[in-house]
C-alpha cells in the first residue's frame, strides 16, 4: 500500500510549519529538528493490487534542517526513516508491514523564497504482506510554485515497481 504524496504533504507541511518564523535576519540562521517516534496515518491503496485498501501507519524518526537566508528564503533538506505497517480493509487482504525511507536533499532541497517555491522528494519502501507476499519500489517528486502559488511544474514518477 501507499500513498506517497499524503507522505508528502503531511512531511512538508510538517516542514514549513517548523520553518515559519520571521523573515529578515542579518546572516543565514540553520535550526535542526529531530523527530523520534513520530506516528502519522492515512488512507492507502496497494500499487499491486488496487482493490487491497486500508490505512496505512508510518512511524519514524528523522532530522530536517532549515535554513533562513537573509533574503527570507528557506532551505529545507532532511530525511525520514522508519516502520511501515498497512492495515487492509478487507480482512481478506495480507496486512503489509516494511520500511520507508524518505529523503529531502542534500542534493534535492526544498526551497521556499518570496517568488517561488521548489520541493523535490525521493521515498523508497519495501513491504512484505502476511501472506509473504511483497511490494517495493521508489518514488520520485518534483513541485515547482510559481509566485502566485500556482502549480508550474509538477512532477511524480514510479520506480522498480516488484510485485511477488
Amino acid at each position: 500500500m501507499r500513498t506517497p504524496r499524503t507522505i508528502t504533504g503531511t512531511l512538508l507541511l510538517l516542514g514549513l510549519l517548523l520553518a515559519a518564523g520571521p523573515i529578515a535576519y542579518a546572516q543565514p540562521t540553520t535550526t535542526t529538528t529531530l523527530f523520534k517516534n513520530t506516528t502519522i496515518s492515512y488512507p492507502g491503496v496497494s500499487l499491486c493490487n488496487p482493490a487491497n485498501t486500508g490505512i496505512v501507519t508510518f512511524t519514524f524518526n528523522g532530522v530536517l534542517h532549515t535554513t533562513l537566508l537573509d533574503s527570507g528564503a528557506y532551505h529545507l533538506a532532511g530525511e525520514m526513516v522508519g516502520q511501515i505497517v498497512a492495515v487492509p480493509d478487507d480482512p481478506a487482504y495480507p496486512t503489509f508491514t516494511g520500511r520507508l525511507v524518505q529523503r529531502y536533499g542534500p542534493d534535492t532541497p526544498v526551497n521556499l523564497n518570496l517568488r517561488n517555491q521548489t520541493a523535490t522528494y525521493t521515498a523508497m519502501v519495501h513491504l512484505i504482506g502476511s501472506n509473504g507476499s511483497t511490494e517495493q519500489f521508489t518514488y520520485l517528486e518534483h513541485l515547482t510554485l510559481n509566485a502566485n502559488g500556482e502549480v508550474a511544474v509538477s512532477l511524480s514518477a514510479l520506480h522498480g515497481l516488484r510485485c511477488g
